[in-house]
């Protein structure tokens, strides 16, 4: 047992005498702790949020630009016929006879576009 409690005397003495030979080391500089923060922000931008605005501005375009007789499909999958439009508001004819008056922010795409899209999904 005295060996024992000898042996590890002898092993914290040396970890001791060996953490007091190393020399201090100088902190480094304090703008690398802002490198990561910088470095998260601009991938933020450059990968979420500018092409997020940039899609938000071709549906603000593409919803301006509705009139009469575009064939349109609605963020509920309804495709229609716009027979009529205002600044808030779209005519939509979903079926002969059938009228249906939505929020012009709720046409979310053109019809041939949709179709075409739905027949690629299924071959």
């Amino acid at each position: 047992m005295l060996r024992f409690r000898g042996f590890f005397i002898t092993i914290f003495a040396s970890l001791s005498a060996f953490a007091q030979e190393a020399p201090a080391a100088s902190p480094p500089p304090a703008w690398t702790s802002l490198v990561p923060i910088v470095a998260m922000l601009v991938f933020m931008y450059f990968f979420m949020m500018r092409p997020h605005a940039k899609r938000l501005k071709q549906r603000q375009e593409f919803v301006s630009a509705l009139k009469r007789g575009d064939q349109v499909v609605t963020g509920s999958g309804i495709l229609g016929r716009i027979e009529g439009v205002t600044d808030e508001f779209v005519t939509l004819e979903i079926a002969d006879g059938v009228r249906v008056k939505m929020l012009k922010n709720q046409v979310v795409g053109s019809a041939s576009k949709a179709i075409g899209n739905a027949k690629e999904a299924r071959a």
